[in-house]
């Protein structure tokens, strides 16, 4: 919450990171699987301390028996430390270890990946005239990443399968194969990417229209993955699928499909509204006041919108932007 600042990346591509979605919840995985971890460590050594002081006990009985010529006495005390030392050598021979990442660690570990790799692409391709925002989430929920600059404003769900990704309508399907071109099989993907970015971008639009910028959202559904490959995609809700190695930004950008380019003031403004819009709701998220106005939270410091606010006041953005189909 609060501001939040824009890094220059690359070429002087500007980059806000918002939140991180995989990242966070792969650290928070990670973090669980060391905590876990550590209160077996925990309980590990209560027990050696315990069966320690029962050996040790057990010995001192031991030699308080044979002081006193009670031989069957010390015997038993020996026995019962001997018992003790058994139990010690088994805890440690049982010593903890860290479990192996879960597949939802896993996955979302990828996911971060991906949205990196995106990052560093898009560092090289572009300049300072483009404005890269990271994990907006706002009413309608979470989008990866949102490419704002003179040719438009593009949301980027991005994934990190592997394979030959194929759709049909509403089904979203991953084939696999091994080094050889042997099938492993498929997999179904749990949501469809594309109602998940339609949802969230068609709320974007909607707020960024309240506020005088009529423009449409550009959808792409990117697979990051160096061995993903796009299949047959039948009736998907979104202007492009595609993978990272295969992603054209000429075509993506084509000015003979979006009429005239945004002024660098619009685009700035369209920023600080995607950051406002999202500290809004993280601050709901977290529970604060339900009667929070988005007027003035989350400016974004590197982009001093307030100069800019003055050139616009009163003024109403009209902005004819279309898509190609």
């Amino acid at each position: 919450m609060g501001t939040h600042s824009a890094i220059a990346i690359g070429r002087g591509l500007r980059l806000i990171t918002l939140s991180s979605f995989a990242g966070d919840r792969a650290d928070a995985l990670r973090r669980q699987r060391i905590q876990d971890y550590e209160m077996q460590c925990a309980r590990q050594r209560l027990r050696l301390i315990d069966f320690s002081m029962a050996r040790d006990l057990a010995l001192s009985r031991a030699k308080y028996s044979l002081s006193g010529f009670d031989l069957i006495g010390a015997w038993r005390s020996w026995r019962e430390s001997r018992r003790a030392e058994m139990a010690i050598e088994q805890i440690r021979r049982m010593a903890p270890v860290v479990r192996a990442a879960s597949i939802d660690e896993r996955q979302a570990r990828a996911g971060d990946e991906a949205e990196r790799r995106l990052d560093e692409f898009l560092a090289v391709a572009l300049d300072d005239q483009w404005t890269l925002i990271a994990g907006y989430s706002g009413r309608g929920g979470e989008i990866d990443r949102i490419l704002i600059g003179p040719w438009g404003v593009f949301a980027f769900e991005i994934k990190g399968n592997r394979g030959v990704i194929h759709s049909n309508g509403a089904r979203w399907w991953v084939e696999r194969f091994d080094r050889r071109g042997n099938p492993l099989g498929t997999k179904t993907l749990p949501r469809a990417p594309d109602a998940q970015l339609a949802k969230t971008a068609g709320w974007l639009e909607g707020w960024l229209r309240r506020n005088g910028i009529d423009l449409r959202v550009g959808r792409v559904i990117l697979f990051a993955a160096n061995d993903a490959r796009i299949g047959v995609i039948h009736a998907a809700n979104a202007n492009l699928v595609t993978t990272l190695r295969e992603l054209d930004l000429g075509s993506l950008f084509d000015p003979s499909c979006m009429g005239n380019a945004l002024a660098p003031v619009v685009c700035e403004r369209i920023a600080n509204l995607v950051v406002r819009d999202h500290s809004f709701w993280e601050r709901r998220r977290l529970g604060a006041s339900g009667t929070a106005s988005r007027r003035g939270e989350g400016e974004v410091s590197r982009l001093s919108v307030a100069s800019h606010l003055n050139l616009t006041r009163g003024i109403h953005l009209k902005v004819t932007h279309g898509l190609c189909a």
